[in-house]
C-alpha cells in the first residue's frame, strides 16, 4: 500500500510519522492484510502495510519489507566500519592460574665415583664338608719286587658289570697273576664260565683244555674247545648258589714276550665244580690289556678282581 492510499484521521499533533521523507502529523489508518497478501505485493520502496499476521507495520526499504515501530524511522543500511580506536590501557594482572601437570622425569645422571671399600665382615661359619671326590687314577708302577708279586690294579664292584678290563698293563714284570672272587647274577643253581680276551682281540683265536670234577661224582671229566672267541679260565656259581662264591687264580707266564703265543693256567672252585684249565692265545704280541667276561649274565655286586705282576 502506498502513502497515497492511506486514510488520514483528524490531525493529531502528538503523532509524527515519516515515510519517504514525508512528515505526516496525523493518525494513519491502514487496512490490515495477511502475510500471504504481503508476499504477493510488488516490492516498491515506500510501500507501507499493516501485517496482521505479525501484528506490526512493515514498509519496503531497499527492496524488502522491513518491520518498524511507529514514531521511529526504520533502520537504514549499515554504514562502513569506522577506523580502529586506540588500544585501551592494560588491565590489572589476573589471579595466578592452577599449577600445570608435573613434567617428565629427566634422564638419569652419570654414575658417581665408587665409594671406599667397607670394613671386612666377620668370618662366617664353616660350611658343610663337600662330597668325596672320585677315586684318582692309579699311581705309576713301582720297581719290580723280585722277591714276590706286586699288585698292579684291582676292581671291586659296587654295581653289576658285564666285563672287567685291566688296561695299560706295565711291561716291567715277567709274569701276571689274576686272583678272582665272584659269581654270576644269572638266576639258577648251575655255573657260568669265565674267560678272557687279550689286547681287544675278539676273533676266533683262542683254544682251551680243561679237566674237572663235580661235587656229586668222584669221576673227573675233560672238555676242550678250538677257535674260540676268548681264553677259558674256569667256572663260577650262578646267583641262587649265593652266598657260596667261586674262587679262581690264573697265571700268564712271559706276558711281555713277542716270539711265542701266550698260554695261561687257571684253577677254580665253585659250588658245583673243581676245575683246572689251560688256554692259548695265538697272538705273539705282548699283553697290554685283559678283558674278563662271562658266557652269560653279569659279574655280581661285591665281586673282586686283582692283577699282580711278579
Amino acid at each position: 500500500m502506498s502513502i497515497s492510499s492511506l486514510t488520514a484521521n483528524p490531525p493529531n499533533p502528538r503523532s509524527n510519522y515519516y515515510m519517504n521523507s514525508l512528515q505526516v502529523q496525523s493518525d494513519l489508518i491502514a487496512n490490515p492484510i495477511t502475510q500471504s497478501a504481503v508476499n504477493i505485493l510488488p516490492l516498491e520502496n515506500g510501500t507501507f502495510v499493516y501485517n496482521e499476521t505479525t501484528n506490526q507495520f512493515e514498509g519496503v526499504v531497499s527492496g524488502t519489507f522491513t518491520p518498524f515501530a511507529m514514531g521511529v524511522s526504520p533502520t537504514g543500511p549499515i554504514g562502513p566500519t569506522g577506523p580502529t580506536g586506540n588500544a585501551g590501557a592494560t588491565g590489572s594482572t589476573g589471579p595466578t592460574g592452577q599449577t600445570g601437570p608435573t613434567g617428565n622425569t629427566g634422564s638419569t645422571g652419570p654414575t658417581g665415583n665408587t665409594g671406599n671399600t667397607g670394613l671386612a665382615g666377620p668370618t662366617g661359619n664353616t660350611g658343610p664338608s663337600g662330597t668325596t671326590g672320585n677315586t684318582g687314577p692309579n699311581g705309576s708302577t713301582g720297581p719290580i719286587n723280585t722277591s714276590g708279586q706286586q699288585l698292579i690294579s684291582s676292581h671291586i664292584l659296587g654295581a653289576t658289570a658285564a666285563t672287567i678290563t685291566f688296561s695299560a698293563i706295565p711291561q716291567t714284570y715277567n709274569n701276571l697273576r689274576l686272583v678272582i672272587q665272584t659269581y654270576s647274577d644269572v638266576a639258577g643253581i648251575n655255573a657260568n664260565s669265565v674267560s678272557a680276551q687279550y689286547n681287544g682281540d675278539t676273533g676266533a683265536n683262542y683254544y682251551f683244555n680243561e679237566i674237572y670234577a663235580t661235587t656229586s661224582s668222584s669221576v673227573g671229566s675233560a672238555y676242550s674247545g678250538a677257535g674260540q672267541a676268548s681264553a677259558r679260565y674256569g667256572n663260577v656259581n650262578q646267583s641262587e648258589n649265593n652266598p657260596i662264591i667261586a674262587a679262581m687264580t690264573v697265571d700268564i707266564p712271559n706276558y711281555t714276550g713277542t716270539i711265542f703265543t701266550k698260554a695261561s693256567l687257571g684253577s677254580s672252585f665253585c659250588a658245583l665244580y673243581w676245575l683246572y684249565c689251560g688256554a692259548v692265545w695265538t697272538g705273539t704280541a705282548a699283553i697290554t690289556s685283559i678283558t674278563l667276561l662271562l658266557d652269560s649274565g653279569n659279574f655280581a655286586v661285591g665281586s673282586s678282581f686283582y692283577l699282580y705282576g711278579y
